[in-house]
């Protein structure tokens, strides 16, 4: 056996064809030492020749690689059985992760898990076709970052997993789209993600929030409800204005200190702050344009879930409509009820008068079919007839009510009308809806959900006291198109052309969602909110507890061109000269008209009630309307003090604030809900 390696030799070389010498199980040396007289005797020459190779070192894997290739059968043979269970435990090691990936809850991130997020995961390269620079942004397994869930809220999830997707076919590797599996959402790309809003107020301060409040302010006073015109809220680009107003604020004098923390976080922390911070914008051009067929309002299926009442939850006004539907869903089954009421007391003719009715009486017979006139047969047939009906309500009647419930009150939802209603729900969470989208908003509510419960339940009456077969199912029929009036309405071509009110109203609660009201009439919730020394707001504000709701100020401001950029000079100069001349042309080229839902009720009812209120105050004016709800918070001499004043994080090093803060664990629990897992795959860096 001269010549030969021992075994512990011969094994610990078999580690290099698939199993380490040092995971070496004792089920794996049983099965070699079981072959082993049979691999010498077969192949003694050849593994002579090989390790006598292998031990002078003139090739340090001669034997491994000529025995392996040469005689595979024998080696894997060799190494069969420990292979097999080695598999099957890695096969169990990996089951395990991707159970522990996808269903346990991870531990709440840290501020430092954030911000590496935020640093490193956009990546800027050369376009070699255009030679500019373009943003590519990669996130990698068990990164925490923010998605949209399905109820319109922002919420901090960990990525659970990513994968490639070769969209044409072709193989090539530098086109395919890499896609995002995050809390409880699939296939997501990167434009539908965002770092956490903790993270990038860790990094850049609050400056950049007050900013976004400010900007959706400014576009909200630019665009305008007008078709065919430029600045018509379908027609404008909002993204390049927004972006014009970023990169002028960033560019201030007055916010140096700010731009050199901005420029030391990197390319991919300014990319991250840009992103989430135009993340309103993006969400206000999509509802507006549509360009991604995600949001088509317009759209049967979508249109006629809308019906009048959720007209007026979303515009707040166009009361006459939703009113007058309200009267015929109230009088048209009391009138029904009334009358088979009637007919029941003259049917049982043993009560004269309706009064005398007792309770238990009328319950013990109105629940069966009888007649004074019909046969029993007759009787028998509607009875069976009636007996349908109730099961017809309860296996179709009953679900479908659960479900208009559970849609209605804005927690489901995957189309854009469940989307709507659930952002609808959020503005009504934070108590941002005006007077007349409350009323709306209940009589939506109550209307398509308790209304349709108690319809349903009074036909049942209805339906006993016919003795026809026929009229019965006719009664049952009546009674759901009266429960649909207000859809029946709304989807009428003259009540909303082009669906033009709905876009525009769906883009209004955007505004109405990310807009803080509350903290822009108060210096104590703006100062509280923001971080801002409540003593120096209050002196920016004149002392003016409302901050930037002040009537006055807000006029003053819209006429002070010391305060306008150069096209906003234009415009304003513009639009009083057209109404200086009245030319009509003119007029609706450059001045933004006030444009209500209801034409009628803004000439009778709210142009009146404004001429009532200039008897006891001479500076009263119109408000309101689409695209001017905020018209009292555009105080913009104050705004642009207050844009600079932001508190900014202590910098150190490349910017940012870094210490023991970093280690402290971000609870996801109350701002930011989670729903999350570990790593389980990632990018190579060269991708």
């Amino acid at each position: 056996m001269t010549g030969l390696p021992s075994r512990r030799e011969h094994f610990s070389l078999t580690g290099f064809i698939g199993v380490s010498s040092s995971k070496v199980t004792k089920e794996q040396k049983v099965d070699f030492d079981a072959n082993w007289d049979k691999t010498i005797k077969t192949h003694r020459n050849v593994y002579v020749d090989a390790f006598a190779e292998y031990k002078a070192g003139r090739k340090s894997s001669a034997f491994l690689l000529y025995s392996y290739r040469k005689h595979k059968d024998v080696w894997d043979n060799a190494n069969k059985g420990g292979r097999a269970r080695e598999n099957l435990n890695n096969l169990k090691k990996q089951g395990m992760n991707i159970l522990k990936s996808q269903f346990e809850k991870p531990a709440d991130p840290t501020m430092q898990d954030l911000v590496k997020v935020i640093r490193e995961r956009c990546r800027i390269k050369v376009c070699e076709e255009t030679g500019l620079e373009e943003s590519t942004i990669l996130f990698k397994g068990g990164d925490w970052v923010e998605i949209m869930d399905d109820d319109m809220q922002w919420r901090l999830h960990q990525v659970k997993e990513v994968k490639a997707k070769d969209e044409d076919k072709d193989g090539r590797v530098s086109d395919w789209e890499v896609l995002y599996n995050i809390g409880g959402q699939v296939d997501l790309p990167h434009e539908k993600i965002r770092c956490s809003e903790a993270g990038l107020k860790h990094l850049y301060g609050v400056r950049p929030f007050i900013w976004q409040q400010y900007a959706l302010l400014k576009l909200e006073d630019r665009i305008r409800f007008q078709k065919d015109h430029a600045d018509d809220f379908v027609n404008f680009d909002h993204i390049q204005y927004v972006t014009d107003l970023w990169n002028s604020w960033l560019d201030s004098p007055d916010n140096k200190d700010f731009k050199e923390i901005y420029e030391n976080n990197g390319e991919s922390g300014k990319k991250m702050l840009e992103i989430h911070i135009m993340s309103p914008f993006y969400l206000i051009k999509d509802l507006a344009t549509d360009e991604e067929n995600e949001w088509n309002v317009e759209n049967d299926d979508v249109v006629q879930e809308f019906g009048a009442f959720t007209y007026l939850s979303f515009i707040g006004d166009g009361f006459v409509t939703p009113f007058i539907i309200l009267l015929l869903q109230i009088a048209i089954p009391s009138l029904i009820i009334a009358g088979n009421l009637l007919y029941y007391v003259w049917k049982n003719n043993d009560w004269k008068d309706i009064h005398d009715i007792s309770a238990n009486e009328f319950f013990m017979t109105a629940r069966c079919v009888s007649s004074p006139t019909d046969s029993y047969e007759v009787l028998l047939i509607s009875g069976f007839m009636a007996f349908m009906i109730q099961v017809l309500y309860f296996i179709q009647v009953t679900p479908a009510s659960i479900t208009s419930f559970y849609l209605q009150v804005g927690n489901a939802g995957m189309d854009v009308f469940q989307k709507m209603k659930s952002l609808r729900m959020r503005i009504r969470d934070k108590k941002h809806d005006r007077v007349g989208q409350n009323i709306g908003y209940t009589l939506d509510l109550v209307m398509n959900t308790l209304y349709v419960i108690a319809l349903y339940m009074a036909n049942i009456f209805n339906v006993i006291q016919t003795e026809d077969s026929f009229e019965m199912l006719l009664n049952c029929l009546a009674l759901i198109f009266v429960a649909q009036i207000d859809e029946e309405f709304s989807e009428s071509p003259w009540y909303d052309p082009g669906r033009r009110w709905l876009r525009s109203s769906c883009v209004e609660l955007v505004f109405q969602y990310y807009i803080d009201k509350p903290a822009l009439c108060s210096t104590q919730l703006f100062s509280l909110k923001y971080g801002i020394n409540l003593k120096h707001l209050n002196e920016l504000a004149n002392k003016d507890p409302r901050l930037f709701k002040n009537r006055d100020v807000a006029y003053a401001d819209s006429r002070d061109l010391s305060i306008m950029s150069h096209d906003e000079r234009v415009r304003f100069m513009s639009s009083e000269l057209a109404l200086l001349t009245k030319n009509p042309g003119a007029v609706a080229q450059y001045c933004k008209e006030r444009q209500f839902f209801s034409v009628s009720e803004y000439k009778l009812v709210y142009i009146p009630f404004v001429n009532f209120l200039r008897i006891f105050d001479k500076n009263a004016r119109p408000s309101g309307g689409v695209f001017n709800r905020y018209e009292l918070y555009r105080c913009w001499s104050r705004w642009n003090d207050i844009l600079f004043i932001g508190p900014l994080p202590v910098s150190k090093g490349s910017g940012g604030k870094f210490g023991d803060e970093d280690d402290k664990t971000i609870d996801g629990s109350d701002e930011y809900p989670t729903d999350a897992s570990e790593n389980t795959g990632d990018f190579p860096d060269d991708w």
